[in-house]
């Protein structure tokens, strides 16, 4: 979403890279942008369309980026047997897609993925990039939906593939994994919680840190932080086992939480604290409106929410997610005379 400058450095040189591969296909899925990238497609990727080696997509439904949601879009789209993720921001590198094509016939049950590994520090902007048969990959559901923020989506994806029997083959290859450099405020720019967060409260309490976000929509989430010793990817847990979440109203200096799971708490608030009646004690909660606060904060927030989701599908091993919905469901519309009849 909103990743036009990244694309037309990125996209371009990727499609010339892997024309030698005469089965290659690119799909591109503008997930409700508004920087004008349908425009810039049309103007200048429109020979790429009518030789089918690209295929433009658009949805209108998304107020924010979910990037789970729009990974699981853009597969159902693929008509290829193997898939492969592409950030906006990422250079495949030349010969790409035959590197693809050979990993799975040398063995076919893998998937490809980058490597962690401390060497390849420098090439962290290219950790989303992801290979599979879309068999597997449609056979766990996908991405997990309910990881709809920035951090570990994709390591959550790779331990349910390999609960399904497939072997992870790391990306060593330097020349795969460039990409352009960028901010993680840009990364999580369009994302639901940076954009809907209206005030962000914090008490730090002895070991444990009570916080409560207020979002524009009149909906919080609100629980206690405590040092994480399951997982060295996020460094809190959350002590209630997951946010605590429901409706807000302000009347006066009374705040009134509602929660969704029916009980109702009132608390005195005022411009910059909210006193917090505990079964203990009252807990003082100061406003937060340091800059570089909110934004470590809004960084931490999708790490914690999303790492806490992983444990809890390592608890239960987990294989596939997305019962209560079809993955990557959404409308979207083709353009530019592309008329490839698609199922979604």
């Amino acid at each position: 979403m909103n990743r036009l400058h990244h694309i037309k450095h990125t996209l371009p040189k990727n499609i010339s890279d892997n024309l030698s591969y005469p089965t290659a296909e690119f799909v591109l899925l503008d997930y409700n942008s508004t920087d004008g990238l349908g425009d810039w497609v049309q103007e200048n990727m429109q020979h790429y369309i009518e030789a089918g080696i690209l295929k433009y997509y658009r949805t209108n439904d998304p107020l924010y980026f979910n990037r789970s949601h729009s990974r699981n879009m853009v597969f159902q789209l693929c008509e290829g047997e193997l898939i492969c993720n592409v950030d906006a921001d990422n250079y495949t590198g030349h010969g790409f897609a035959h590197y693809i094509n050979q990993s799975f016939q040398e063995d076919a049950d893998i998937f490809l993925a980058s490597t962690f590994n401390e060497e390849y520090l420098a090439f962290k902007d290219a950790y989303g990039r992801f290979c599979a048969w879309k068999k597997d990959f449609t056979a766990i559901g996908g991405y997990d939906e309910a990881m709809n923020s920035y951090g570990h989506e994709d390591t959550d994806l790779y331990d349910r593939l390999a609960r399904l029997g497939r072997k992870e083959i790391n990306m060593t290859n330097k020349d795969f994994l460039h990409s352009i450099s960028h901010t993680d405020q840009e990364r999580t720019g369009n994302e639901f919680f940076r954009k809907s967060l209206k005030h962000f409260y914090i008490s730090y309490l002895p070991g444990k840190t009570r916080v409560l976000f207020l979002y524009h929509n009149q909906r919080f989430e609100t629980g206690t932080l405590v040092d994480n010793y399951y997982s060295i990817a996020s460094p809190c847990s959350i002590e209630e086992g997951d946010w605590l979440t429901g409706c807000w109203y302000l009347n006066d200096q009374t705040l009134t939480l509602q929660f969704d799971s029916g009980t109702e708490t009132k608390l005195h608030s005022d411009d910059n604290f909210i006193t917090y009646k505990d079964p203990v004690e009252n807990i003082l909660l100061s406003k937060v409106t340091n800059k570089t606060l909110l934004h470590n904060t809004l960084l931490s927030y999708s790490i914690i929410t999303n790492s806490n989701h992983i444990y809890k599908n390592e608890q239960k091993k987990i294989i596939t997610v997305n019962h209560a919905r079809r993955f990557g469901a959404g409308m979207v519309q083709k353009n530019f005379n592309h008329t490839d009849p698609i199922t979604i």
